[in-house]
Order: structure tokens, then sequence, then C-alpha cells
């Protein structure tokens, strides 16, 4: 887990000044070690940093860039080997290739052992150089055999080509813009921005979709909130011609619908215990201590308790509390450790420096930060930090996948009566009602599916909600006739992109590694693909993770019929502070982004504070 950056021109000198700058703004993605490489179509060099480990034999970055055009720069967290064999840059067959990874490729040892018995050979324990080799052998396919997490630039001498790719879902960020004949590339936007020298604009089109939407849509296309860079979108490779300055971007993985025979019920339920503990086993893999994110939910529960019984880890266990409020559940968390022997630790957050930690958050985020789950989840990776644990375990992508949300229950009701199986929706009716799911409440629902469109959340002026709504980007459950439609647009569109882009960007700010088990590809698509009707047992969510944990669980965990999800009591503690109110309605009326005339100030609400705060502080901070 690490910063990437990476730099080609056809005719500037690399600017060793400013290489070294990003890499002192990328540090807490990888304080470890720090590597250099400068290279042209003749040579290249390799060189350390002030963070690099004395021991590394290799020179240290002088302020004499020589006539290099090109250069990589990697920020590395040592998560498997520790030693100086795996620092990057790193080459391979001798030195026509040069590497710098971000993320985890956690099947590599399958795959090394398969580039064995070919006959290659090794000289490290790493991922990062069976990376390389597996390239060498199979060429840009090599990514789907890959199993993990990754964003990674290889440089191929030879062929004078670099090869990008960033993983299925894109848990491992990676941006990319061509500016004055130059090919930059970076594990964050601070990255380009500074190369750039933050002659960047804010991108409006995204600030009307926060607006409306109340959030950013990561994963809709290649647009990110600065107009001039863009994205390498989940599944995709790019591939940079370095002769002729052109690139070509292709999708090597697609999250395909394609439902498999209808099965019995214990099909689906053996078919994911296994792949689940297959995907822990190898998230499990490491040289550092690996602890898990503990909220006492079912998602977060069930890797921890697996964990346990199936590979015997007792684990540092991390968990944001908030004593007192309708969102503690510091009593689950607690079942969860007395039964694994965990060794459970929790925070709670407190308002005394909220405007503050707010900036810094945004700062590492890069975004208009929509909600203070960012505060809880950032509390966490902080926690693990303080206790030396580099790598945590996540429950992240569980309710994606696995139908975990009211709305997917809402998407089900409808494709019930687009296929005609009103006898479902009878039978279920008793299950609905007590989850106050009426029949009038039924009726509400198909009839929402005629309407299709977006309300706002910020009071924004109808003219901009024409605009948003003719792009029809709406991901509402109402729009969908089919459960597994809706899943794969919140996976790769909406909810999930969002949480992977929180995920990354908190646990870096730590220098922690965050894995993701219910992110396994095969799992993924195993169960996005399993009948709605195995999924839902009455109103009851996420039936098949419930069943297939029901061993491993507490009774109290498998019993919870309550969803608080990553919730807090910040914003409540902000409508009952008004000098902390009245600064933050101060700074929105003083923003840059009412110049727009998109917002009736007068509308706005007490709830409504807080996101229009974050992007208010957001076009503050990053505007050039």
């Amino acid at each position: 887990m690490c910063g990437i950056f990476g730099v080609i021109s056809d005719q500037k000198i690399v600017d060793i000044d400013a290489l070294e700058n990003i890499s002192i703004q990328l540090k807490h993605r990888g304080p470890d070690d720090e590597g250099y490489l400068l290279f042209n179509a003749d040579d290249e060099k390799a060189f350390k940093g002030p963070d690099s480990p004395v021991s590394l034999e290799i020179p240290r970055l002088g302020n004499d860039p020589g006539t290099f055009t090109g250069a990589f720069l990697h920020r590395r967290l040592s998560i498997i080997d520790l030693s100086d064999s795996g620092h990057q840059p790193m080459s391979y067959a001798g030195g026509r290739y040069w590497i710098i990874l971000n993320g985890e490729i956690y099947n590599y040892l399958e795959i090394k052992n398969d580039l064995v018995k070919k006959g290659y050979t090794f000289h490290s324990t790493s991922d990062t150089e069976v990376v390389m080799a597996a390239y060498e052998e199979w060429g840009e396919p090599c990514v789907e055999r890959f199993n993990g997490m990754w964003a990674f630039a290889l440089y191929d001498k030879k062929e004078q080509k670099v090869f990008c790719s960033r993983d299925r879902f894109g848990v491992k960020p990676f941006y990319y813009t061509i500016a004055s004949s130059e090919f930059i590339f970076c594990s964050e936007l601070k990255g380009i921005r500074s190369h750039l020298r933050d002659k960047t604009s804010i991108n409006n089109n995204k600030i009307r979709e926060y607006l409306i939407r109340g959030e950013l849509i990561i994963g809709a296309d290649q647009e990110t909130i600065f107009t001039e860079i863009l994205q390498l979108m989940p599944g995709h490779n790019l591939s940079y011609d370095i002769r002729r300055s052109r690139f070509e971007i292709k999708r090597y993985w697609e999250l395909r619908i394609n439902m498999m025979k209808n099965h019995d019920l214990s099909f689906y339920i053996e078919g994911f215990k296994e792949l689940f503990k297959d995907s822990i086993r190898l998230r499990l893999r490491s040289d550092v201590e690996v602890g898990s994110c503990l909220s006492g939910g079912l998602d977060s529960s069930s890797i921890v308790c697996l964990a346990s019984k199936e590979f015997d880890k007792k684990m540092h266990t991390f968990s944001a509390i908030w004593p007192g409020s309708p969102f503690d559940e510091s009593k689950y968390v607690k079942y969860v450790n007395d039964m694994t022997k965990s060794k459970g630790h929790s925070v709670t957050y407190y308002m005394e420096d909220f405007l503050a930690l707010h900036d810094k958050i945004m700062w590492h985020q890069e975004i208009p930060i929509a909600g203070s789950s960012f505060f809880a989840q950032w509390l966490v990776m902080k926690e693990s930090k303080q206790y030396g644990i580099k790598v945590l375990l996540d429950g992240q992508g569980a309710d994606e996948i696995l139908n975990g949300y009211r709305g997917y229950l809402y998407t089900y009701i409808i494709e019930l009566a687009w296929n005609f199986k009103w006898n479902k929706i009878f039978t279920n009716r008793k299950s609905w009602n007590n989850q106050d799911l009426t029949y009038k409440s039924i009726a509400w629902v198909l009839l929402k599916t005629m309407k299709n469109r977006t309300t706002s959340w910020f009071p924004i002026i109808d003219a901009e909600l024409k605009k948003y709504n003719s792009k029809d980007r709406n991901g509402l459950a109402f729009n969908y006739r089919f459960v597994p439609d809706f899943l794969k647009d919140h996976i790769t569109m909406t909810n999930l992109p969002a949480l992977l882009h929180s995920e990354d960007r908190n646990s870096m700010a730590h220098s922690v590694e965050s894995r993701i088990p219910f992110l396994d590809f095969r799992l993924v698509e195993f169960c996005v693909n399993i009948p709605s009707e195995h999924k839902f047992n009455g109103a009851l969510p996420k039936r098949i993770l419930r069943e297939a944990m029901k061993e491993f669980l507490p009774p109290e965990i498998y019993w919870r019929t309550d969803k608080i999800g990553f919730k807090t009591s910040i914003e409540e503690m902000i409508r009952n502070d008004q000098s902390l109110s009245e600064i933050m309605l101060s700074a929105i009326k003083q923003s840059d982004f009412l110049c727009l005339d998109w917002i009736d100030v007068s509308k706005i609400k007490t709830d409504q504070l807080f996101g229009l705060y974050s992007l208010a502080r957001f076009i503050e901070i990053f505007k050039s």
C-alpha cells in the first residue's frame, strides 16, 4: 500500500525540486521508504530519498536531473517483504521493466508458483516482482489473473511504453492528465495539481451534482472535481506510447449480470461461505499484523468471527462508538470481542476541534465531505495507527452485493410486480408490515417507478435541477425493475465508489492499509447473480450472509434486525451548537459557489449546514 506519481514528457527535463515536493505531499501514503526512477529512451537511474532506509545501496536523489524527461516516484508502506528487496521503483528482466505499485495482489503466491514452473526466478518475496514477471509472461491480460487491489504503472524500456492498470472496483485510485505534452499520473489529485502549479479549475458539473445528490458520484465517468484531471476507471488499463505521446484505454473487466440457474437456498449459502472464507484467507496474508474494523453490525462482525474461528486470529479490533446516542453499538462490539477474544479498542469523538479536523479530513479526501461518517472512519484509522496496526480488514461492500439497504427491498417489490409474482408480495406482507411497508406504501413505491425524477438534496433552483435530470444518472431504487441491475450501478457507479474513495483516503492519511474481503471479485460476481428471492427473508436483508455465518456469529448479532450503518451523532451536535451553526452559515454565505446563483440561501435548513459548509470550505481550500 503506497503512493505513486509519474511524469513523462517528450522534451521537458524533470524538475527535481517539484518531484521532491510531491513526495512530501504523498508521505502519509508511504512513510517507510521513498524511491525515484529518472529515465529517457537511452538510460535510466534509480535513487532513494531521505525517508529511505540507510541500508538501501543506491544513491540519494540530487539536484542535477541530467537529460531525463521521465520520472517515477514511489512512497512505500511496507506490508509484504519488509526488506530492502521490496523497494520501489523495482526492476525486472535485467532492467527492461520498472514498476511503481500501490496496493496488494493477494493471490501473488499462487501466480508466483505458476511462473516458477515456467522457469521464472525471483529475487524478492514481494507481490510487486510477481506483477512484472506476470506481465512478461502474459502481457497486458496478466491483470485478469490478479485477485487484489491495485493501481500501478509499469515502464517497458524496450517498447518505450508505460502500462498502467487499476483494480476491478477502484479500491486504489489512479488520476491522470495530459498537459503541455506531459503525461502525468498520481494516487492523489494533489500530486498532479502540485506538478501543474495548482493551475486547475473546479468542475462546475460536479458542484451541480453535489448540490442535487448531496454527494459526488465518483464512479459514473472519468470526470473529477477538477476539470483538467481525469480518473482511470476501475477495471481499465491505460497504455501510453512514449514515442508517439499517445495513450489508449481498454476495459479488461466488467461486472456482468448473468443469472445463474436457480438452485435451492443451501447451494447459495454454501457457495458464499466457501468464497468468503477464501477471500479472508488471502487478505490475511501479510508480513505485519492484521487487525479489523468492527462496528458491531453483521458485516464487520462476520469478518472478525470467521477469521477467529477458521484461521485462529485473535485480532486487534477498532470501533467508533457514541455512548448514550441512538447510534451506540458498543454492546454488539463487546459481544464479538468477547466471543473471539479480540483486543478491542474504541474511540469517541467530541466537538472541541470540529472545524480544524473537518478541513484536515477534507484535505486528504480532496472532495467535499458529505456527512459525518467520514469522521467516524477517520477516528478508527487513527486509533489503529496509534496501536501500530498497519493493516485492517473492513466490511465495506457487503450491503451492495448482498442487498443490505432498504432501497433494495423496494426494487425487489418492483421486480416481483413486473414479473407478475403477486403471490410473493402477498405472502411477504406481514414481514413487510413489520418494517412499516404497508400495501399503501408498496403502491407508492410502484408509482414512483413511473416518475423517474430526481429531487434535490440542497435547495437548488429548478433550472439546474432540470439540467441534471436530463443526464438520467439517478441511481435510485425506483428506477430499476431488476435487483441485480440496481446492485451493479451501486457497485460500479454510485454508492461503492464513493465509499471506497473515503476508505482509501482515511486509511492512507494514517498510513494504514485497508483490505475489503467482501470485494473479492469472485464473491461479488457470485452474489450479484444470486436470484433475488433467495436474498430476502421477508423484510430481513442479507439472508445469505446471515445464514452462512450463523455458526460463527454471536446470536445477538445473527438476530439483529436494525441497521444503523456508519452513522454518528455529529450532525445532532451541530444542531445543538448555535455558535457553530452560525459560523458554518457565515462561511456558506461568503463562498464563491454562491456566485453561480444555483442555491436559494433563504431555504437552507439546519440539517443541510454540514454538506454546504463542506462545499464552501472545499472551494476555499482548493481554489487555484
